[in-house]
């Protein structure tokens, strides 16, 4: 996952899906999108939070790609490399 500045479109911050535990996206009560990412393991958690109107969109996607990473981990004779995905 990579975040990229809007100027010149390099990348910020990335985080391999491995290192996401969770999304959730909430409103402030003065009406500000949020999307909240956990990040770490079950011992080292740290949350990062982006202001966005698409968080609702973010986190799907995001849940899409944990799906299809899970289901290829469950796979016992699996030949793609999960490397892809870190």
């Amino acid at each position: 996952i990579h975040f990229l500045s809007l100027d010149t479109h390099e990348t910020i911050l990335h985080y391999s899906f491995s290192e996401v535990l969770s999304t959730r996206r909430y409103r402030s009560d003065n009406g500000d999108n949020y999307l909240d990412m956990k990040l770490g393991n079950l011992m080292v958690q740290k949350i990062v939070r982006i202001e966005t109107n698409q968080g609702s969109d973010i986190s799907n996607l995001i849940g899409q790609y944990m799906q299809v990473i899970n289901r290829h981990k469950k796979r016992p004779n699996d030949k793609m490399s999960l490397q892809r995905y870190h």
